[in-house]
């Protein structure tokens, strides 16, 4: 997949437009330079959607803690968060590994894909001692003019999805990287819950739009038995309780329809599965409804719906 990763450059609709028609797919944009937000970065993002490209941004960590490199990130998309393919952490100033890994989880836990930007000038220096990246993909400054995706891996990091194989250069006026991705992990979709957890052994499951949602003890043994039923393992992450807090909780009101699922409404709530074909708009208007927002309620509302439908 051919891409374009930008900073400070403003790239409107047209050039936006151009682009794609050029066959580049994806535009990435500079969330977070570690010391400020470049100023078009939401309106690029904005501008690129809106042509017909796939979006996604990094935000580099140094000395500042990895949330505050989330924080100023999301904030710095806005309402374009929600639409990024994936956010990778930038690292390529003097840092810490544990503040890339708190980038790294923090992303995570908030339903981001995420990968690693680096290059082997810095990350073959790079004091790793009691840390290990191989859980994450990583996107490489190579600069060799190739675009194909062949730069090999390094010590201690993921599999290779990416390849900058061109620095700054205009490219309509605007000045860009050009950049080469592998398409499965942008459009990769896992059918299983992403789980996050504290020392305490509480346990939240990630939905979309990066809530949290609080599950129960049948719901994690389910889960704990999904490999041996022939399932893709379960993603489990610890997080400290500072960055739990910082995730808004999941409001029950909103349940969305899964990709894939067709008419069918599906939801984990609360550790038993949620299932019906009635109208999707049909059940949300009865869930809405109700002037108490709990479980116990919302599937009662489910099954009122259910029963109602069959009766007609």
């Amino acid at each position: 997949m051919k891409a374009l990763d930008l900073s400070f450059s403003a790239a409107s609709i047209a050039w936006c437009q151009a682009q794609r028609a050029a066959g580049w797919a994806l535009l990435i944009q500079d969330l977070w330079t570690g010391v400020s937000t470049p100023s078009p970065t939401r309106a690029n993002l904005a501008n690129a959607r809106q042509a017909g490209m796939l979006t996604a941004g990094y935000t580099v960590v140094n000395n500042l803690s990895g949330v505050t490199a989330i924080n100023k990130a999301a904030t710095a998309a806005g309402p374009e968060w929600a639409h990024l393919a994936f956010v990778s952490v930038d690292v390529e100033v003097a840092t810490t590994a544990a503040i890339v890994r708190e980038a790294v989880d923090g992303l995570r836990a908030q339903g981001k894909k995420v990968c690693i930007y680096t290059g082997g000038w810095f990350w073959n220096n790079f004091n790793l001692t009691g840390h290990d990246f191989t859980d994450v993909p990583c996107w490489l400054a190579d600069y060799d003019g190739n675009p194909a995706l062949d730069t090999a891996p390094l010590a201690k990091l993921g599999p290779v999805i990416g390849k900058q194989y061109k620095n700054s250069h205009s490219l309509g006026g605007v000045t860009v990287d050009a950049n080469t991705f592998s398409a499965s992990f942008i459009q990769e979709v896992s059918d299983m819950p992403f789980l996050i957890h504290n020392a305490a052994g509480t346990y939240w499951e990630m939905c979309p739009g990066g809530f949290k949602k609080a599950i129960v003890f049948p719901a994690l043994q389910a889960y704990a038995a999904a490999a041996e039923q022939g399932f893709p393992r379960v993603t489990d992450v610890k997080l400290a309780d500072t960055i739990i807090n910082q995730i808004p909780d999941w409001p029950l009101e909103t349940m969305l329809l899964e990709p894939g699922s067709g008419a069918t409404l599906h939801k984990r709530l609360d550790g038993f599965d949620v299932q019906t074909r009635a109208s999707f708009k049909e059940v949300m208007a009865a869930i809405a409804a109700l002037p108490v927002k709990d479980v116990a309620a919302i599937a009662k509302a489910v099954n009122d719906e259910l029963a109602r439908r069959q009766q007609e």
